[in-house]
């Protein structure tokens, strides 16, 4: 299997800093094996200031991308920590400490091959789901030296406002001739919301409601699922009980009566976009397993994925073949999709 969203490079992070990177050594044989993540996207990602701090014990004097990157690298190396044989692209979820597009040469020279410009927040290059705003005209500046490079640009995470100007922007270099990298590593549909209200009995008030809660907004339109496609881009639907299911509590994912509706949830996000793209050749997957946030808040994070990571691969198979995906539908999406249009695209990475 693929994985076209997992924070692993942030993990890694964490535990260099508890010098614990034999917990990573263990960690990495279990996960990445021939018969269970064989390649994907692994990030390192970045949340504000305070989030850093709170969640991932990372403070702010801490927060230089090029030396934190320099150090997961020699960690991976010198651990041994993913099989020589995989096939992994390294990315950035959230350029907000960037000091500017230039940068990205930098991070290039270091194998990066995919940027989230934004998180949940606004920084100096557009804004996230939890604010209003697009793509600032440093945000047009990173984009387009993204393309120059050769660098994927992500739009998971973004609002629509830096959505639509990622998208346009991306249209209107390519009919320049330039070659671009659009996809959504780990989104799922938001305009099955009302199906999921009806599943779940929802009053208005409740709708209204869980309209605000971020994994709402997370959650991608037909329209913009769509404009992806149409740029050649992926979507990894995303094995995560509350973008699949979307509710108005978080803690709901730990509610056992609600597991069969959380899978019903997941197979209707497959199932749709799907129809939407008539086929499969567009759709990945993707885990964005935050077991490591588990210390954190444990009832949450213990229940919010779908599948238990070590064996996400023959998990997700069986899952797929009971929603009725072919064994070629199933192998084009845990595989063959990301290496065609993913990784087999990409410049080398040095």
């Amino acid at each position: 299997m693929k994985d076209t969203h997992y924070d692993l490079l942030t993990y890694i992070y964490v535990k260099y800093k508890e010098n614990n990177l034999k917990f990573m050594e263990n960690y990495c044989k279990m996960i990445y094996r021939h018969d269970n993540i064989t390649g994907g996207i692994l990030n390192l990602f970045f949340m504000s200031e305070k989030e850093m701090i709170e969640q991932l014990n990372i403070y702010p004097n801490e927060l230089n991308v090029i030396e934190m990157l320099d150090i997961v690298y020699t960690e991976l190396n010198n651990h041994k920590l993913l099989p020589s044989d995989s096939k992994f692209v390294y990315g950035i979820e959230g350029c907000d400490y960037l000091n500017g597009p230039d940068d990205l040469e930098k991070l290039y020279h270091l194998g990066v091959r995919s940027i989230n410009p934004v998180w949940n927040e606004k920084n100096k290059f557009g804004s996230g789901t939890r604010y209003s705003g697009g793509l600032t005209e440093l945000g047009k500046e990173l984009i387009k030296k993204a393309v120059d490079l050769g660098i994927m640009v992500d739009v998971s995470h973004a609002n629509e406002e830096t959505f639509w100007d990622i998208i346009n922007l991306m249209t209107a270099l390519k009919q320049q001739g330039k070659e671009v990298f659009v996809f959504a590593s780990h989104s799922n549909c938001r305009d099955l919301f009302d199906e999921q209200t009806n599943m779940l009995k929802f009053n208005q008030r409740e709708i209204e409601s869980a309209k605000k809660e971020i994994f709402y907004k997370r959650n991608l339109t037909d329209e913009q699922l769509l404009a992806i496609k149409n740029l050649g881009g992926t979507i990894g639907i995303i094995a995560h009980k509350a973008m699949s299911l979307v509710t108005i509590d978080d803690n709901d994912v730990a509610k056992k009566e609600k597991q069969k509706l959380y899978f019903e949830a997941l197979g209707n996000q497959f199932k749709h976009i799907k129809n939407l793209f008539d086929g499969v050749d567009n759709i990945t997957v993707a885990s964005d397993n935050m077991e490591f946030f588990i210390p954190f808040d444990p009832v949450y994070y213990t229940n919010s994925n779908h599948f238990q990571y070590e064996d996400i691969n023959h998990q997700f198979r069986m899952f797929l073949n009971s929603i009725g995906f072919t064994d070629l539908e199933i192998e084009k999406v845990m595989n063959n999709n990301f290496e065609t249009r993913i990784y087999g695209k990409l410049k080398k990475i040095n």
